[in-house]
């Protein structure tokens, strides 16, 4: 196969590729450096279908680290610059890179775990070694693109591996979809290292549309981005839409918008029927890493009675309920989790649900995890860290229900005598180990945890204290 940014360069070379920071880049722009990154890998010896961990904040440098990584069959590893020290040091030892690639800024986080580390300062004085390299691309569709790390029934988040053809098999269903366009501007909001962000980018290099690459994901900066740049297309969570909602002329800009992906978590009755009231251009979706991206969809326009549903299965895309559990088949989805056997038939999303007329409704995400603010929260890793704090003998971490966040989390907690522990001090001593987002909103001083017979939380019950 022709690697997707060569395809990208041969077809439309001059014309904008992606907006970022105030530059606009072609993929010509591009190409000197990319072609200078896969010299690197060359000089470091990292080969087809090696792990390469690429710690770096949004922006052009990680693109174009991950597009070497296309180019060369190097299989792309992006992971959030927000883990703590021992989120990442877990991770390495999961992966198994052959390399890690990041800058100056983050290199003393991973400069002593035992693995080779390169600075993207360095790269220009590495790729000299290589003057004579001539890149013979012999990759596969079947070959891993990347792997994406998502949160698991652990603590230690499970590492996803996608194909050539499973991005290839989800971006032809969004164009078949969404019918892309050259002069569409897609605003790339959600992190490289989230299958929301990086896919939007296989997206632009396959059908040629542009990106407006934010770097971060905050309401002032969208909303700025969107006022004031001609975009078309952007992937929210609902607890976003309805802070840009919220600006003054939030619906005004909205409106001009041919298509918001709304998706990552449940969305109250009140902001659907806004969106509906105001006509904007809403599409339903539902999808998770294993899926690479979004696997339904659907306009709210075309069907308001069906606002709360999540769409209609795109081509190649099977589901069946099993035990009321969402089990998902078809060409987009993953090869498997890293570490263990591939996936041999259906993926079962362990999120509850059901269909109607081919329209499938989510119950509920993912039993074992909370959805806050479009990120997965995993209880039970949480709930293992506070074990390990003094004084604390019993805790439960749940989702509860809550218009700003989706789902908050909060923490129950039982200490040894009875004494609250102040939340600075809880949340001080949380951040050592956990990414903010993790972090409960609130923490409840209980007598004792409401557990069933073989140890099992009774969350009904918790919710009445």
């Amino acid at each position: 196969m022709i690697p997707w940014f060569q395809n990208r360069l041969e077809k439309d070379s001059s014309n904008l590729f992606i907006y970022y920071n105030n530059k606009s880049y072609s993929a010509s722009d591009l190409s000197g450096n990319i072609f200078s990154i896969q010299k690197v890998f060359s000089a470091c010896d990292i080969r087809r279908q090696e792990r390469l961990i690429i710690l770096l904040p949004n922006g052009i440098d990680i693109i174009e680290v991950i597009l070497a990584c296309f180019q060369s069959g190097v299989i792309a590893v992006p992971v959030s610059t927000k883990y703590t020290d021992s989120e990442l040091d877990k991770i390495i030892k999961m992966i198994k890179p052959k390399s890690i690639i990041t800058n100056w800024e983050f290199s003393n986080r991973v400069n002593n775990l035992g693995n080779d580390v390169i600075a993207i300062e360095e790269f220009l004085s590495i790729s000299r070694v290589c003057q004579n390299y001539n890149p013979i691309n012999k990759i596969k569709k079947t070959d891993v693109a990347a792997i994406i790390l998502t949160s698991g029934t652990t603590g230690i988040p499970k590492a996803v591996q996608l194909t050539y053809n499973n991005f290839e098999s989800s971006c032809e269903n969004w164009n078949r979809f969404l019918e892309f366009e050259n002069h569409d501007q897609f605003l790339c909001c959600l992190p490289l290292h989230h299958i929301g962000g990086l896919a939007v980018v296989v997206r632009a290099l396959i059908y040629g549309f542009s990106i407006n690459l934010a770097d971060s994901f905050k309401s002032d900066l969208l909303y700025t981005i969107i006022k004031t740049h001609p975009i078309s297309i952007v992937s929210l969570v609902p607890t976003m839409l309805e802070k840009i909602i919220n600006y003054p002329d939030g619906i005004n800009i909205l409106k001009s918008l041919r298509a918001i992906l709304l998706g990552g978590g449940p969305s109250s009755d009140e902001l659907l029927n806004i969106c509906l009231k105001n006509n904007l251009n809403i599409v339903k979706t539902y999808g998770m890493t294993e899926t690479c991206s979004g696997i339904v969809g659907m306009w709210i326009q075309d069907e308001p009675s069906k606002k709360h549903f999540s769409g209609n299965p795109f081509k190649d895309v099977k589901i069946k309920i099993i035990n009321k559990e969402i089990h998902i088949k078809g060409p987009m989805v993953m090869k498997g989790y890293l570490n263990e056997n591939n996936l041999n038939g259906y993926h079962n999303s362990k999120d509850f649900g059901w269909i109607e007329n081919n329209n499938l409704y989510i119950e509920m995400r993912r039993k074992d995890l909370i959805v806050s603010g479009g990120e997965n929260v995993n209880p039970k890793e949480i709930e293992s860290v506070l074990f390990k704090k003094n004084n604390i003998i019993d805790c439960a971490v749940i989702g509860i229900a809550d218009k700003k966040w989706g789902q908050k989390v909060i923490a129950f907690l039982t200490t040894l005598d009875n004494k609250k522990i102040p939340d600075k001090e809880l949340i001080l001593y949380l951040s050592k180990e956990l990414s903010k987002y993790k972090i409960p909103k609130h923490f409840l001083f209980v007598d004792s945890i409401p557990r069933n017979e073989i140890g099992k939380v009774i969350t009904k019950n918790l919710k009445l204290l």
